[in-house]
């Protein structure tokens, strides 16, 4: 289900980690390496919690763009989320604890968000995960405690790379177009059903408000709508190129709206993005 609560308080709570630069991450150097969930709530009925950082989040942080996280262990993550995102006192307390165990829960729970709840509330918690990042690295020996970071386990860096990654995916720049024209064969791209040319460009084709889960639930007309938008679930490894290749011809300037001048026909499929999603 849809959790506005979250994008409300996790855009108040960017905006203030932004404008408070040095602030939110003062005790970063003291408190990371502990990462006890103890000290932000308790856990006393649930021993297995206390060592939370270390046993369920750090494994994970290895977040590689080929593989991706499965939709199941998506949702897990996203349960902890919401849960460590009540107020902005805790969101704030959650990334002095274990800001790479924060960062970890936020990407990895980005796809199932995007999936269940929207693209708007995915980029909302990328926005956390980015300032959280940013404000860290303005430390000055921020740099020793990514070392430190990465002797004990946290793979800092690929956590860096799947921030700018998202980025990229949810950004609505083109990507693919070039600056020189065309100057190869013409492309037609098949629109989904009852859709004109021109809206057949993936990001831009689903009804606005609605979640991925909620278009393919509602009815099977919505299949390529809902799936061209590309769910952050369907780009790793080799299955995100239905996404991708339909992005590649979308923004190509050899693209044309008539298909009686196209030399090449591209018909969008997303069959393997419905088996990862499954």
């Amino acid at each position: 289900s849809t959790h506005p609560p979250l994008a409300m308080r996790a855009s108040a709570a960017a905006a203030a980690i932004l404008s408070a630069t040095g602030c939110v991450l003062r005790c970063v150097d003291a408190l990371w390496t502990e990462c006890n969930l103890d000290d932000v709530i308790d856990t006393t009925s649930s021993p297995l919690l206390a060592d939370f950082w270390n046993t369920f989040i750090r494994n994970a942080s290895n977040v590689h763009i080929d593989s991706g996280t499965a939709l199941e262990e998506a949702k897990f993550f996203k349960r902890w989320v919401y849960i460590l995102t009540k107020t902005d006192e805790m969101i704030q307390a959650v990334a002095e604890n274990c800001i790479f165990g924060f960062l970890t829960l936020l990407l990895q729970a980005v796809p199932a968000v995007d999936y269940e709840s929207g693209r708007d509330e995915a980029i909302v918690m990328l926005r956390l995960a980015r300032a959280i990042l940013d404000n860290a690295e303005q430390l000055e020996d921020f740099d020793a405690v990514a070392r430190e970071a990465s002797a004990l386990g946290w793979e800092v860096l690929a956590l860096r790379s799947a921030l700018q990654v998202y980025e990229r995916l949810v950004a609505d720049t083109p990507h693919f177009a070039s600056l020189q024209g065309c100057h190869g064969p013409t492309v037609y791209v098949y629109p989904p059903p009852h859709m004109p040319p021109s809206s057949s460009e993936p990001g831009h084709m689903a009804p606005v408000g609605l979640s991925t889960k909620q278009l393919l639930h509602s009815s099977p007309d919505n299949y390529l709508q809902a799936l061209a938008r590309g769910p952050l679930q369907c780009v790793f490894g080799m299955y995100g190129t239905e996404y991708l290749f339909h992005r590649r011809f979308s923004e190509s300037l050899c693209r044309v709206d008539d298909p009686g001048s196209a030399d090449l026909f591209f018909v969008p499929s997303y069959f393997k993005c419905i088996e990862v999603l499954n």
